[in-house]
């Protein structure tokens, strides 16, 4: 408390009552604005009347409340004050403890008084009587303590910061917390390194922001911020894509930049749960979209087929060529310079084989037929990595009936049917996929339209107590991703089916995520409502439920307006951002 030195009388219930407040609010010295993110607005004028409260010492009793004892509070309630001491004071806490004033006597001594004036008047009722003097007891007011305010505790808790995908460009005061999964630097075509750089951050709500850092507080940031942990940050600036900005790192039309006014503080990976990485991870059969435009950069992820010898030539650029499959599709990949280097020392370690890589922000290519993958400033790979999209790959290489030649297999080609012949499939369909053209004649408006997905396993949660909670990884969810799944009613001139549509699917047909059409009264999403009517073709996935028990509900795998033919799919799909992470959609039919 001795940072607090203020005074005042207790003979002013103001100046106690402004006193008190003061204390109350206040954890830090109270010009120390800087020194902690929930300083006191001090933007207006202190008054006078408390600027000379400063500089003096006093004896507090103060109050000791469950939130400093048990919750770590560091604001507290002072009951009593004395007034101002003096430096030959012995600070004694102890205001019973005191020594007791004599009384003393003043004695008009008639013989000691010098001689007076002869023509001086007697003085009237004059007294030679003695008189004592003794020290006025001090009397206690007693003053209602204040209720405690619980400023401190509210504005560090997680709902007072912002989430990266509700910030933007009108404001330079957002809080965020945010775990760094990346950094990277630029560089000029003969490698020379830029000396701003910047990072990825990605929250507990599952969003991913790219921000830049600039050469002048660069060096101050590199020695504060490591990638992997969580941080604090705020006081930064939100800058608005333009036409010109490609290769972007997420599908966000924004990125943060830091200014010399932002502040970053690392946190307990215990005050927060945030995953330790997240990926947009593209199909193999969706690359080919990513090829025609320059605006994102792609996530993939395969297992690493063949791979060349580097490529050391004099005088040319240094390279490493290899091919990775989803089992189904080739994709070649070829990565240059010191980045090659790298990978190929990276190989050289004990892996466990077949090596599956996921490929973060690469740049899609193609030369006539072929997909070509190459890094850019922000690539980075992971091989073996601990993500659930690996582990379910790796758990189909395991499986006894998946063995090296499937690698790179030719998918079995899709059928047309309609409807009538679809809901009469043999089992020899089961696991298979066909295609059905039909009208959506009915959107049913059912209240479980969505489904809440774990943000560290991708599976989805289930209500319990009032929240959603994960049962592989038994814990509960703050911020669950939500999907749609919509079902409808599909027809043509055979017969009707019911079609369970799921998030890609709809997103492709209306351009929105469940959070663009949610309603705070819940209502159903008129944007949905709107594709009843629509002509669809259907690739359905068939279950052994379709083909043993002849249920007519089908899970569609792709959608595409119109009663289009396999070739029209990438134009339609350029318009679709990402797709789910493996594993947030299964293939069961309810």
């Amino acid at each position: 408390m001795d940072k607090f030195r203020r005074s005042t009388s207790k003979d002013d219930p103001l100046l106690w009552n402004l006193f008190l407040s003061m204390l109350e609010t206040c954890s830090n010295n109270l010009y120390d604005v800087d020194a902690d993110d929930d300083e006191v607005d001090v933007k207006n004028k202190i008054p006078d009347i408390l600027k000379s409260l400063e500089k003096k010492q006093y004896r507090l009793d103060i109050l000791l409340t469950e939130e400093n004892v048990k919750q770590g509070s560091n604001v507290y309630n002072a009951t009593k004050i004395s007034k101002p001491l003096e430096i030959t004071d012995n600070h004694d806490p102890n205001p019973n403890v005191h020594a007791v004033n004599e009384q003393t006597e003043i004695t008009n001594d008639i013989s000691k008084e010098p001689t007076s004036n002869i023509n001086s008047p007697a003085t009237e009722k004059s007294t030679n009587k003695t008189k004592s003097r003794l020290k006025a007891d001090i009397i206690e007011t007693p003053i209602k303590k204040p209720d405690l305010k619980k400023v401190k505790l509210e504005k560090m808790s997680t709902n007072a910061c912002d989430s990266l995908r509700n910030i933007n460009s009108s404001r330079a005061d957002w809080k965020v917390k945010a775990r760094v999964i990346r950094q990277w630097r630029g560089s000029t075509n003969s490698e020379i390194v830029f000396k701003s750089y910047n990072i990825l951050l990605l929250d507990a709500k599952n969003c991913r922001m790219h921000v830049f850092i600039p050469a002048a507080i660069a060096d101050k940031m590199s020695r504060i911020i490591e990638e992997g942990k969580i941080y604090l940050i705020k006081n930064f600036t939100v800058k608005d894509f333009t036409e010109k900005d490609n290769y972007r790192v997420v599908h966000m039309d924004k990125q943060i930049s830091f200014t010399t006014e932002t502040r970053v503080k690392e946190l307990d990976d215990s005050e927060i749960f945030i995953p330790t990485n997240n990926f947009d991870l593209f199909q193999f059969s969706d690359l080919k979209s990513q090829a025609t435009q320059d605006v994102y950069l792609t996530d993939v992820i395969g297992i690493i087929k063949s791979k060349e010898e580097i490529s050391r030539i004099p005088n040319k650029q240094v390279k490493v060529k290899f091919v990775i499959t989803d089992g189904s599709k080739n994709v070649n990949v070829t990565f240059w310079k010191s980045f090659a280097e790298e990978f190929e020392q990276a190989m050289s370690e004990e892996l466990q084989q077949p090596v599956i890589i996921i490929i973060a922000s690469a740049r899609v290519t193609q030369y006539k037929d072929q997909i070509d993958l190459c890094n850019y400033s922000p690539t980075k790979y992971y091989l073996n990595y601990e993500h659930h999209s690996v582990a379910k790959m790796r758990k189909l290489l395991e499986d006894p009936n998946f063995s090296d030649s499937n690698l790179g297999r030719i998918k079995k080609e899709v059928t047309t049917f309609n409807i009538d012949q679809i809901l009469n499939l043999s089992k020899d369909y089961n696991q298979e996929e066909v295609i059905c053209k039909g009208t959506i004649k009915t959107v049913e408006e059912k209240t479980d339209r969505k489904r809440y997905i774990c943000t560290a396993c991708y599976r989805q949660t289930y209500t319990k107590d009032g929240l959603q909670y994960c049962v592989t990884c038994t814990r509960f969810v703050p911020y669950p991703l939500k999907r749609f799944h919509i079902t409808t009613v599909v027809a043509d001139n055979t017969g009707e089916l019911k079609v369970v549509l799921k998030d890609r699917e709809i997103r492709n047909l209306i351009h929105k995520y469940v959070e663009e059409v949610d309603s705070e009264d819940d209502s159903f999403p008129e944007a949905v409502r709107s594709i009843q009517g629509m002509q669809c073709s259907f690739q359905l996935f068939v279950t052994a439920n379709n083909v043993e028990e002849k249920s007519s509900k089908f899970m569609a795998t792709k959608i595409i307006k119109g009663f289009n033919t396999e070739e029209d799919v990438a134009e339609q799909e350029q318009t679709l951002e990402t797709m789910e992470n493996l594993g947030s959609q299964e293939w069961t039919c309810g």
